[in-house]
């Protein structure tokens, strides 16, 4: 792959989930990195430190491993969060969370002819099933906060808390090697009364 190549990918990969979040929420805005310079300014650098010191380095190494699980809680929080911003219904702030986190890896692996990672379509690691329980769990204190049920932990007590989750079920499923429950497992399963 060309360095274009892999800086676009990058790009794609790290902003892609808030992309297709900012066009659901509001078509008729720019999405976030359009209007802040900064966002691409990171994804370059980022690519081109990947691109300088971390050609050899195992992808499934726990460090790696740390910083996909980090981001993944913090973009299905972030996603959900900005949702709610906008009024969007409980439901699509958790599926906004979800897509925010996934989404740009999913466009990547199109972009690559793969199947989507972040589906369980090919990969041995769980990504859906983390974001969207931080992306909900930020989403049920906020509402509970909301309709001032409980003592409440805050907005940020509500973000800590939902990447906290995301982030410990991603690491305990790659430790573990758990996986998404697949489709085809709930066809199997036979329910007895």
């Amino acid at each position: 792959m060309s360095v274009v190549g892999a800086l676009i990918l990058s790009i794609v990969t790290a902003v892609g989930g808030g992309t297709i979040r900012d066009l659901l929420l509001a078509p008729s805005q720019p999405a976030f990195w359009v209007t802040d310079p900064r966002y691409l300014s990171l994804c370059v650098a980022s690519c081109v430190l990947a691109l300088l010191f971390l050609q050899d380095f195992p992808i499934s190494s726990r460090p790696l491993v740390l910083a996909d699980a980090l981001s993944l809680g913090a973009f299905s929080v972030l996603g959900a969060r900005a949702a709610l911003a906008r009024r969007a219904p409980a439901l699509f702030a958790v599926l906004s969370g979800w897509l925010t986190a996934s989404g740009g890896g999913m466009v990547r692996d199109v972009l690559c002819y793969e199947a989507p990672r972040a589906l369980g379509a090919s990969d041995k690691s769980m990504r859906a099933g983390p974001a969207v329980a931080g992306a909900l769990v930020y989403v049920g204190l906020r509402r509970a906060r909301y309709l001032r049920v409980g003592g409440g932990v805050g907005e940020e007590g509500a973000l800590w808390l939902g990447m906290g989750v995301a982030v410990i079920m991603r690491l305990v499923a790659d430790e573990w090697d758990i996986q998404e429950l697949a489709a085809r497992t709930l066809h199997a399963i036979r329910f007895v009364p």
